[in-house]
């Protein structure tokens, strides 16, 4: 039999925290077996497991209910039965950790009364234990089962009701199925432990324990579900702690009595539940000393495991738990072994895929591995052994079979077989034009051609292939294979002796494809054809060196544009050079830091072009940079110039915002406001309207005039109602407010903002203010309505509420595939695919990202949901249900940032947070600067991450793009980070985006603010002070989907 571990005990002896360790060292996750832990909202007084806890461990039947359904032992039998399954499935050991008996007594016992209770039968006792009183009912239940109700107290109506409705509904008594009980452990071979502790020191525990909840604020959870309007009756609220906070709130308890008596309660409950347990069969008992750590019962646990034989035959040595983890999943292994390959290591994928290859060859998981194996094999030129289990794919992986043609093709070409590579590449573009992998197959076909002596049949169908493939209809996945083609096409023109169409090819990737790979192949052709023809070649037309310099600029190669920019000028020799030229000069100039050079160049096309339709944009970034340059006098002067000369709107609102914001900066408030009312006055629909209009308020902040702050916040508000800057301005009047004295008015604007804007970074600081103003002021005087957490969600579709068309359903199935073997680059292709012919409703959203996140496309589900959320408007984000808001911000690689993140003592969810932002969770993202991967590391940064005290030379930047090396790096550069100025958010964002020493610098210019929102909006960096807003506001946001509700109420400080 399966082997099941279950930690029991009484309450307050460590059974979340070691059930923790136990499931870490296990490779296992645990399964709560509390009957008030199940339900949402009941977080401090019910003892849930922390965030911490259950980020690093996954926990089932937590957070599972909401407050007014039902939950019985036989509910809890089935839904544990069916995790227990799945957990076997996949060669894990389930452990279950609680302290609920019952539950644990119907699952480990033949336990017959677990039928689930009619619920109408139900509620019509539970209404006549309301009515006549649980006395009266229990006298009812000695009539019809006296043996049961001498088990049960008068004053236990739940006890009451439940026996009373076995009986009612089965016509036999409930202790009549406690004499069946066969004490016969069903399905599973058990193994229980259970934690015990000296009554004194359990005692002591427990009083301990309810002290630290009231501190954590259950008072103030008992309020908050109040107000959310949760019903006294639900079962959750009849629970030890929280019947007596509610007579507190009502006033008909003091809190010190109410503290006395749940201490009293909960001591009485341990009693009973060490008691149940005793009478357990087959427990083992351990001994929580006043020295054991969750740890050292761990080792308990496992030494008494280790000599069990029916464990180990059911899953080899249990012992060897206590060295290495429970094998990975066949999921697990295939995802190993796929980056393996990804990562040109084919030999430790071949060891990764032997056990599922020569254990499970003809399941479903051991033939999708057969073909990983192929693969490996191949790689290695392996290629019999590889074709072996091709073949096999063929039939026996046809959801894949495009795929294997193409493989096989492969092997043909390599042992020299061009016509057996024709015929499958020809089979598989005739039958599978829908394939995602069509251009691969063109490359094949072609060499196959070539190889046939028919090179000119295969120029014919490259160029036939390129120009489909880059036609009006293209499909823009396929763009990125479109210069291997043209190159393709090129070699076989040069050996065909066709220098001159070849020449246009290379030519064709040196200016429209300057950052491929092959783009260097390119250039050295088209040097050595120029050298063999003994040609003078044509120089860049105006047109060709703007699209190539475009090009440049997107991977911020700002020097080489510079070289081909005065090239081109050195060729025009006298020549009026083109408009174009001197912005793009510009831009370069910029990239390359030579602002004084922008300012130049500028000038110069001023001079030369002084009627031109660019001269007002000219004059612009003349100002914008001067300002950069710190020359606000002359910056100022340019700005003017536009608003005089210009008689476009547009303009005129954009140098009157930026003389306002010159003027503000040099604390030359008067002409700042002026310039800034003058746009407000204007009208129309500029974006600069609600910037003007919030920097008047942020001025009368500044020069703390708070009644003409809130005043001009208030107005920004009603000119402007359900706007990302009404979040902003709502969030700076409560701000004033509370800085006025009027903490209740503020109280109530965070409030507002909160319930409007919750997904915000200004909606994530007002939970916090939220939470710290309602512990400030007198529990009399705040208003019940005061919420925090998520406003009330819109349900979730049940679906796409329609079924897939073939296509869809082709490609939709091929992603799943390819995902569970680990392969996510063709997944994620085959899912774009799928979800491209969808309605863009929040159906299709909600059901498109869900297949994203399957194929690791991470990008591509953060784009459709932003689409959809754009469409809904900010004042509409609120009533998007949860399930969209955990697709928009997934726990991405959280298993890769767990361990690292708790050595360096960094919150995972910050991490998630920032890696949302850096990559949109992209491992193969390469920054126009050069950061590579998940957390945007730089190669040089990332050497030294990598061999700091170890003096390791075999640093590879290459491996920045393997998520688990990057992240590990990445989180070690934060613990850096947060040894040197401490474990505030806003300092290490700061120091990780724009660097420590800027970080060191704005920490004197701004040394006399004290308050860390004044701070963030005077970082001075405008992409910078964007990074920390929106990192901050994913990690609060993250902190809201994924903890519970307890460590928000105790950690409430996203700063």
């Amino acid at each position: 039999m399966n082997p099941l571990i279950i930690l029991a005990g009484p309450t307050a002896t460590g059974k979340s925290e070691t059930a923790v360790e136990l499931a870490e060292t296990l490779n296992t996750e645990i399964i709560s077996a509390d009957s008030m832990q199940v339900y949402k909202h009941f977080d401090i007084g019910t003892a849930k497991p922390s965030a911490e806890l259950r980020a690093r461990v996954k926990h089932h039947l937590i957070d599972s209910l909401e407050p007014h359904e039902e939950f019985t032992a036989h509910d809890f039998k089935q839904r544990a039965e069916t995790i227990i399954h799945g957990l076997h499935q996949k060669s894990r050991i389930p452990v279950l950790a609680g302290g609920t008996g019952l539950y644990l007594k119907v699952l480990m016992e033949n336990f017959e009364c677990g039928e689930a209770a009619d619920p109408e039968l139900r509620n019509r006792i539970r209404k006549e234990i309301k009515l006549k009183g649980p006395e009266a009912m229990h006298a009812e239940l000695v009539k019809v089962d006296p043996v049961g109700a001498e088990r049960i107290k008068p004053t236990d109506p739940s006890r009451i009701e439940r026996a009373l409705t076995v009986f009612y509904q089965t016509g036999n008594p409930l202790s009549q199925y406690h004499e069946k009980d066969s004490h016969t452990f069903r399905n599973y071979d058990v193994h229980l432990f259970v934690l015990t502790m000296d009554r004194t020191r359990l005692y002591e525990a427990v009083n301990k324990r309810v002290d630290q909840m009231i501190k954590k604020g259950w008072l103030g959870e008992v309020r908050d579900l109040q107000d959310q309007g949760i019903p006294e009756t639900c079962k959750p609220f009849q629970g030890i702690g929280y019947a007596q906070l509610n007579k507190v709130i009502k006033h008909q308890m003091d809190l010190e009595d109410a503290v006395e008596d749940i201490k009293r309660e909960t001591r009485r409950y341990a009693k009973r539940q060490i008691t149940w347990f005793k009478k357990s069969p087959g427990a083992q008992t351990i001994e929580v000393g006043p020295k054991e750590t969750p740890r050292t019962l761990k080792t308990q646990i496992l030494a008494k495991l280790s000599g069990t034989i029916s464990a180990v035959a059911a899953l080899s040595v249990l012992a060897l738990f206590l060295v290495f983890p429970v094998a990975k999943s066949w999921a697990g292994q295939m995802q190993d072994a796929a980056r393996y390959l990804k990562y040109k290591k084919p030999k430790a994928a071949c060891e990764a895929l032997k056990p599922l290859v020569s254990n499970e060859a003809n399941t479903p998981q051991g033939i999708r591995a057969g073909f990983l194996m192929g693969r490996c094999l191949s790689k290695q030129k392996k290629y019999k052994e590889a074709t072996t289990y091709f073949q096999k794919s063929l039939t026996a992986l046809p959801e894949l079979e495009d795929y294997t043609r193409l493989e096989l093709a492969k092997i043909n070409l390599a042992l020299g077989s061009a016509k057996s590579a024709f015929e499958e590449t020809s089979y598989l573009l005739q039958n599978f034009p829908q394939s995602r992998i069509i251009p691969q197959a063109e490359q094949l076909r072609a060499r196959a051609l070539h190889g046939l002596g028919q090179t000119e049949q295969a120029i014919f169908f490259l160029e036939e292939a390129i120009a489909r493939l880059t036609g009006k209809k293209a499909e823009s996945d396929f763009a990125q294979f479109i210069p291997e083609l043209i190159l393709q096409a090129g070699r076989l023109q040069e050996t065909e002796k066709l220098p001159s169409r070849a020449y246009l090819n290379y030519r064709k990737i040196f200016v429209e494809h300057p950052n491929h790979e092959s783009a260097k192949v390119a250039e050295k052709a088209l040097k050595r054809i120029v050298r063999s023809q003994a040609l003078k070649p044509p120089s860049l037309t105006e047109r060709e060196l703007n699209k190539r310099v475009s090009r440049l600029f997107k991977s911020a190669r700002y020097k080489e544009a510079l070289r081909e920019l005065n090239a081109y000028k050195n060729e025009m020799g006298n020549r009026k050079l083109p408009v174009e030229w001197y912005f793009n000069m510009a831009k370069a100039y910029n990239g390359v830091r030579k602002r004084q050079l922008v300012v130049s160049i500028l000038k110069e096309f001023i001079k030369i072009y002084p009627n031109h339709g660019k001269l007002q944009q000219a004059r612009f970034k003349i100002g914008r940079t001067l300002w950069n340059l710190g020359h606000d006098g002359e910056a100022k002067k340019y700005f003017r110039k536009v608003l005089e000369t210009t008689s476009k709107n547009s303009w005129k609102a954009t140098s009157r915002f930026y003389l306002g914001r010159l003027h503000e900066n040099s604390k030359q408030y008067d002409p700042a406001k002026k310039y800034y009312s003058e746009l407000l006055a204007m009208g129309g629909s500029s974006s600069y309207l609600e910037k003007a209009a919030w920097r008047l308020g942020w001025i009368a902040f500044r020069t703390k005039n708070f009644g003409e702050g809130i005043k001009q916040f208030q107005k920004n508000i009603e000119r402007w109602p359900g706007t990302i800057w009404t979040a902003k301005n709502l969030f700076w009047l409560a701000k004033l407010n509370e800085l006025s004295g009027k903490k209740l008015e503020a109280l109530k604007t965070f409030a507002t903002l909160l319930e409007q804007f919750p997904y915000t970074y200004y909606g994530v600081r007002a939970e916090e203010k939220v939470i710290l103003l309602k512990q400030e002021l007198p529990a009399n005087t705040v208003p019940r309505m005061i919420k925090t957490g998520f406003t009330s969600p819109g349900e979730s579709p049940k679906g796409l509420n329609r079924s897939l068309t073939e296509q869809e359903n082709f490609h939709y199935t091929r992603a799943i595939t390819l995902s569970e073997m680990g392969l996510y680059d063709e997944a994620r292709l085959e899912a774009r695919k799928a979800v491209s012919t969808l309605r863009k409703n929040l159906s299709g959203v909600l059901w498109a990202s869900d297949l994203y996140i399957k194929s690791r496309a991470y990008p591509e589900a953060m784009r459709v949901l932003y689409m959809y959320r754009d469409y809904k408007q900010p004042a509409g984000e609120k009533d998007l249900p949860v399930a969209f808001w955990k697709n928009f911000f997934p726990l991405a690689y959280f298993d890769l940032i767990k361990k690292p993140a708790a050595a360096y003592s960094v919150d995972p969810f910050f991490v998630d947070g920032l890696i949302r932002q850096e990559s949109l969770f992209d491992d193969d993202i390469v920054s126009p600067a050069g950061a590579r991967g998940l957390m945007q590391i730089m190669p040089e940064t990332g050497r030294r991450l990598y061999s700091a005290g170890k003096g390791d030379t075999s640093y590879d930047p290459e491996t920045l793009f393997d998520a688990r090396v990057n992240v590990s790096l990445g989180i070690k550069f934060l613990g850096q980070l947060t040894e040197r100025f401490g474990n505030k958010g806003m300092y290490l964002l700061i120091s990780y985006n724009a660097g420590p020493h800027v970080l060191e610098k704005w920490l004197k210019r701004f040394a006399h603010i004290r308050d860390e929102d004044v701070f963030i909006e005077s970082i001075p960096y405008p992409e910078t002070r964007g990074y920390v807003k929106r990192v901050m506001r994913n990690y609060g946001i993250y902190r809201r989907l994924y903890s519970d509700a307890a460590s928000r109420q105790e950690n409430n400080r996203v700063f």
